[in-house]
């Protein structure tokens, strides 16, 4: 049961980073599915997760997850585009990314947040 209630918590990345760690009762660690390594991580930066995953199981990611772009789950929804702005995926409108807040922001508006 504990299991499963560490696996109902998300983390706040991208779906393809997400598969590899379960959250742990600490908010800021998460653990790798794979060696089961607790991993420290803050909001809007998961360079260690990723940092994680591509020194210890590279195998498992693809070269485009291995350079480690837009990373943050908000990017499931949004494709971004020149000059710092992203279309969203669910109404094509245009958000101006220069804060990621701004992305979390508009996702309001579809209930996401």
């Amino acid at each position: 049961m504990a299991d499963q209630q560490l696996e109902d918590n998300k983390l706040p990345v991208r779906e393809w980073l997400r598969k590899h760690y379960i959250q742990a009762k600490i908010k800021s660690k998460a653990i790798c599915r794979h060696c089961s390594k607790k991993i420290f991580y803050k909001r809007y930066n998961y360079f260690y997760l990723l940092h994680h995953l591509t020194n210890i199981h590279s195998e498992v990611l693809t070269e485009e997850q291995k350079r480690g772009e837009n990373v943050d789950w908000v990017w499931d929804y949004f494709i971004p585009k020149e000059n710092k702005k992203a279309r969203c995926n669910l109404c094509n409108r245009f958000v101006d990314f220069k804060l990621l807040y701004n992305l979390d922001l508009h996702l309001h508006i579809h209930r996401l947040t």
